[in-house]
């Protein structure tokens, strides 16, 4: 009987590897293993205006999360990164800036695909609804205004550098812009302004709530650190400059009612800072790769931090900075970081796979179920393979040393050293011999 061909994504898309996922597959797949890798971006995670949900955006989609429960409720699949989402004012779609260029709107009620909008020359970094709903700006290397009831583009500017944030002010009158420097669009005489010279990238900005303030993050290099500036938008002055992060801000999020600003920096933290005064409030620790989003709950009790590299999203209390839940986007049992290498044994029942986190793990094909996690290397694990007899497996790693285990117990059996870099490469022979020979 023929076994069902499983269509595995590469590389990024392999980072993964859970337990059976029930929600829709592409036709011809039975089962998806992984979900995706958080975004590098500052708007890769929101909540819907009403709280009800968060979105995380991955490598391949985004992921809805009930925050009752905190259980994923919905998938919204693509073929390509998504850098950043937006929710419509009304909650009623969801937008997604992607790497191939362009920008998908999807139905939440529904999980429907309802437009897909083209024209970016690169990746889609940043997508935020106008307030009232009726416009979407998207921003790759150029930005673009789309016509939600029509789809049409209204306009467009001419191509500069990366667009990284994009933010409209609360009565939609001006669009923020963060990238090379910081810039206001005016959406009544299209006018483009730039608040000052900037002294390294804007990755992120973000209105307050009355629309009196911008914040923008970046790193700022006359002072080598990572930076919150906080501008008058009607002066469009420096009013307070916030220093503290060890390393870039990759994400900044005024507090619903204004009075907080969240940060999320490459250092690994979050910080909330009361905008009155600038003084730093809290500083949440947890995450231990940088912070590329973090985003406030629309009732003001909740923040929520995403990390790339652990690909985990944190929810904290606001008030006392207490960790409520982290939800772990690899899933229950999985990697901690990203997976090198994968291989079926011989008769497809078993997948093996080797990472980043110096262990080779053996799942269950049917199920998706984790078998045995094998532990030994102290290195990155970058090549496993299965002896042709399926009794084996070998694991090459950063530590300079092969490992062979046997398959049934997970029992290490032999050690070889002798190599003197990392090895990158296991692979058995298919000769027909006593014992089965390993090619390195």
């Amino acid at each position: 009987m023929k076994r069902v061909l499983f269509v595995l994504l590469v590389v990024s898309a392999i980072n993964l590897l859970i337990s059976q996922i029930t929600f829709a597959l592409p036709e011809g797949a039975v089962m998806r293993l992984g979900k995706g890798i958080i975004s590098i971006r500052d708007q890769a995670i929101q909540f819907s205006p009403n709280g009800k949900y968060l979105a995380v955006s991955t490598s391949i989609g985004v992921r809805l999360y009930d925050m009752e429960t905190y259980k994923d409720v919905a998938f919204f699949e693509t073929t390509s990164w998504i850098y950043s989402v937006s929710f419509s004012p009304d909650g009623g779609l969801l937008a997604l800036g992607a790497g191939d260029g362009t920008v998908k709107l999807w139905s939440v009620p529904t999980g429907q695909l309802l437009n897909t909008l083209t024209g970016h020359s690169d990746s889609v970094r940043s997508v935020s609804f106008s307030p009232d709903g009726t416009m979407l700006a998207s921003g790759a290397r150029e930005i673009q205004l789309w016509s939600i009831p029509t789809g049409q583009l209204i306009k467009k500017t001419e191509p500069t550098g990366y667009v990284n944030s994009l933010s409209f002010t609360p009565d939609g009158t001006m669009l923020a812009i963060g990238g090379g420097n910081i810039g206001l669009w005016s959406m009544k005489t299209g006018r483009v302004s730039s608040l000052a010279e900037s002294t390294g990238l804007v990755f992120s900005v973000s209105f307050s709530s009355d629309g009196s303030l911008l914040a923008s993050g970046t790193y700022d290099n006359t002072i080598e650190s990572g930076t919150i500036k906080l501008w008058s938008v009607e002066t469009e002055q420096l009013v307070n400059t916030l220093i503290g992060h060890g390393g870039w801000v990759y994400s900044v999020s005024f507090s619903p009612d204004g009075s907080l600003l969240a940060s999320g920096s490459a250092d690994g933290t979050v910080k909330l800072w009361l905008v009155s005064t600038g003084q730093l409030l809290n500083t949440l620790t947890g995450h231990d790769t940088s912070v590329y989003s973090v985003s406030f709950s629309p009732d003001n009790m909740l923040l929520a931090s995403g990390a790339h590299y652990e690909n985990t999203v944190k929810l904290w209390l606001v008030e006392t900075g207490q960790l409520v839940k982290t939800l772990e986007i690899y899933g229950h049992g999985n990697h901690s970081s990203l997976v090198n290498s994968i291989s079926f044994s011989p008769d497809g029942s078993l997948l093996a796979s080797g990472s980043h986190d110096n262990t080779l793990k053996l799942w269950l094909v049917e199920t998706g179920q984790l078998l045995q996690t094998l532990t030994g290397h102290d290195g990155d694990v970058n090549s496993v393979s299965f002896s042709p007899d399926g009794s084996l497996l070998a694991s090459g790693s950063g530590d300079k040393i092969i490992r062979l285990w046997s398959v049934e117990t997970g029992q290490l059996l032999q050690t070889l050293t002798g190599h003197d870099g990392d090895v990158y490469s296991v692979s058995f022979s298919c000769f027909r011999r006593r014992s089965p020979l390993l090619i390195l």
